[in-house]
């Protein structure tokens, strides 16, 4: 350990600042807020405040976590995606009593850290040379390769970048790897694989097998997309090995997906039980499967792809590659082709799950081929080029990953520091309401979607995150209707209603997530031509008796509820009024 740190050190101390960096926002935020702050952080990535409730839901006593938002369906059924990886947030919580918001906030810290000290390690390992004397180099441009993944992630999105530049508009969010769970996660395991993996390469020794087979079974039990090309790649060099007539290390690539399944079989058996449940099919369609032969060209990792072979072609020309090809060429070639296996496998298959997420770990697949290249190649070739190119791709990654942090601190502080006061109406669920309880919410903001589940103990009678809940399409349907009608949408109003809000309306009720790339949603377009009528039908209904199809403890409402709402529900009694919302108990 102590010749590790020696030999490594800048590489642990970029690690260090590197998570400083992905968790001071939020440290900041707190520490000016003081005793004002009342545990609600900025949850500026995607979907964070959805997976926070997932790990609550496992805190509230449901492990399986079948159905995070609605009361329905939390223990009667599998989960269409069982929440393996939010029990390494849960855990810590359970054990030593740490509030699960402050594990989250740690995570923020400690998993970019992970992850830039996995691809500086690996990076190493393939940029070594025989000259002991570049390996302060070798070192540095290892870091950069990790800097440019963690921080550079959005550089290939050359449009946003100049918009940034121009000043038209900011990031409205934090760093990608800030996310909770997925898909800092699954680039952690990735990586710890492809590490494992080539150090087996090297030392052939069983240990890295069962590296290799644990973390590419938490990936299958986790994140369709990162197992997927974990496998390819493994599938790759099996066939390399394979065609060599190199039958122990064939076996031994085979074994490794043998354990893995093995390891990963109770995730398997759910798979196959969810499989057999009503309704699989309509959610798996939701959240992103998709039939279709259609190849898919992504951009980046083509261009990379060619640049590769050109830079192969020019270092084979001048002798600096030579045959057998080194590891670090046969695991460029490898990574590049996964990518574009992944990208385009549905050509045979006939199946593809939502690809666009893929670009998680095809960019950093890209970024850390280019390294290698300007490494190995470019270095011998053009060294003042190659340091040249190095250091602004430095420059490049940290001003981009600063920029991005600062940006959603300052867009959002105003409005979350507002939103500590929502504390007190958490409590009152927490402290007042019984466990399981469920709100109807009306708003006319989306902020408080999942806010419940997330903070609270309690459940939402309607919410937007239903894609992966096996549950009848119908019943999505008539929550949102009973939320048209809290809301005061009137019977004459509602094809005016579905005209100027129909992005919210297809959000709400598509049957199939590629609808939102161009593709027709059949079953959607009869439901929106149904919907007047079936509206209509739904306000002629006793209101009380169509709300508790379902059930329903709470309506939270901002502001008084309607007088017309009221008249329909003359039962509700108002419990909780401060800060200019009210709940009513049912």
């Amino acid at each position: 350990m102590k010749e590790f740190i020696t030999k490594h050190k800048f590489g642990l101390i970029t690690a260090f600042l590197i998570g400083l960096i992905c968790v001071l926002p939020q440290i900041i935020f707190i520490a000016t807020l003081g005793n004002d702050y009342r545990g609600i952080h900025i949850l500026q990535t995607p979907n964070e405040s959805g997976y926070i409730a997932i790990m609550q839901e496992i805190l509230d006593g449901h492990p399986r976590v079948a159905s995070m938002p609605f009361f329905e369906y939390k223990d009667g059924g599998s989960p269409l995606l069982p929440p393996t990886l939010a029990y390494i947030y849960t855990a810590p919580a359970q054990i030593l009593g740490v509030s699960l918001i402050n594990i989250v906030i740690a995570s923020k810290f400690v998993f970019p850290a992970l992850l830039f000290l996995l691809v500086y390690l690996l990076s190493y390992e393939l940029m070594k040379i025989d000259n002991e004397a570049d390996n302060r180099l070798r070192a540095f441009f290892a870091m950069v390769t990790g800097i440019l993944i963690v921080f550079g992630f959005d550089l290939v999105d050359y449009n946003s970048i100049i918009s940034y530049i121009i000043g038209r508009f900011s990031p409205q969010g934090f760093l990608i790897w800030t996310r909770p769970i997925n898909p800092v996660s699954g680039a952690i395991l990735l990586f710890l694989f492809l590490f494992s993996l080539n150090r087996f390469n090297f030392k052939k020794k069983k240990w890295w097998i069962l590296c290799c087979s644990l973390s590419l079974a938490l990936m299958m039990a986790s994140y369709v997309f990162s197992w997927t090309l974990a496998v390819v790649v493994l599938g790759l060099y099996s066939f390399g090995s394979l065609m060599k007539k190199k039958w122990k290390v064939f076996f031994s690539y085979v074994s490794i997906l043998i354990f893995a399944i093995l390891f990963s079989l109770p995730y398997w058996i759910n798979v196959i039980r969810a499989s057999q449940m009503d309704w699989y099919s309509e959610a798996a369609a939701r959240i992103g499967m998709f039939f279709t032969h259609a190849p898919h060209l992504n951009k980046f990792t083509i261009t990379m792809a060619l640049l590769f072979l050109i830079v192969t072609f020019i270092a084979y020309y001048k002798r600096i590659l030579a045959r057998p090809f080194p590891p670090w060429w046969r695991l460029s070639i490898i990574l590049l082709l996964s990518c574009l296996i992944v990208y385009n496998q549905q050509v045979i298959t006939g199946r593809e799950i939502w690809y666009y997420h893929y670009v998680f770990y095809t960019i950093p697949f890209a970024y850390a081929v280019f390294m290698l290249l300007l490494w190995h190649v470019v270095r011998l070739i053009y060294p003042r080029v190659a340091l040249f190119v190095v250091v602004g791709i430095l420059c490049a990654s940290v001003s981009l990953g600063i920029f991005q942090q600062v940006s959603a601190y300052t867009n959002f502080v105003s409005l979350y520091t507002e939103k500590q006061d929502y504390r007190d109406i958490f409590d009152f669920f927490n402290n007042q309401a019984e466990k399981d309880c469920v709100v109807l919410i009306r708003e006319e903001l989306n902020f408080w979607d999942n806010l419940i589940p997330t903070f609270t103990h309690c459940n939402l009678y309607y919410s937007s995150e239903n894609q992966s809940v096996l549950a009848d399409p119908d019943d999505f349907y008539h929550r949102y209707l009973s939320v048209l009608r809290l809301n005061g949408v009137r019977e004459e109003d509602i094809e005016k209603f579905i005209f100027e809000n129909k992005s919210e309306v297809e959000s709400a009720l598509l049957f199939q997530l590629q609808r939102t790339l161009g593709f027709p949603d059949t079953k959607l377009e009869k439901r929106i031509l149904s919907m007047p009528e079936d509206y209509r039908d739904f306000i002629k209904k006793d209101f009380y008796t169509a709300l508790s199809k379902f059930r329903i403890d709470y309506i939270l409402s901002k502001g008084e509820l309607d007088v017309k709402v009221m008249a329909d529900l003359p039962s509700l009694r108002k419990v909780y009024a401060n800060h200019g919302l009210v709940v009513y108990k049912f």
